[in-house]
């Protein structure tokens, strides 16, 4: 389950998914596990998923270092494109939200190669996950 918190508990629902929604190659999963990450900078990788098996590529862009609430990370772009033509009344929340977002931004930790904070522009709002310090 993604829920909002803060104001956000007064704009948006929590969105629910299933362990069948996700696959070993998905990209949501793999952003939000807190696993560490093996990243490839600057090449596309084609065999991601976003939910229910939704084909796309990815590519990371490193875009400098940070430190984030007291660890050295890594900040990257995050880009994704879709594989296959589906149609947009088909397409999931969570997917159309990666998928039409202006700037993703992922910061990884130096450290245990997790991911300790994501960034979405999505529609003119700036949406922020970040790990429970």
């Amino acid at each position: 389950m993604i829920s909002p918190t803060k104001a956000g508990e007064m704009f948006f629902e929590p969105l629910k998914y299933k362990k069948e929604d996700f696959n070993e190659n998905s990209l949501v999963l793999s952003l939000l596990s807190n696993k560490s990450i093996n990243i490839d900078d600057a090449v596309w990788k084609k065999d991601a998923t976003l939910t229910k098996g939704f084909p796309c590529q990815i590519r990371f862009l490193k875009a400098g270092d940070e430190v984030v609430n007291k660890k050295e990370v890594t900040l990257y772009r995050l880009d994704i494109k879709r594989l296959e033509d589906i149609p947009d009344k088909e397409m999931e929340i969570l997917n159309t939200v990666f998928l039409e977002s202006s700037v993703i931004k992922v910061w990884v930790s130096k450290e245990g190669n997790n991911i300790v904070k994501i960034s979405i522009n999505y529609k003119g709002l700036e949406y922020i996950i970040t790990e429970h310090v």
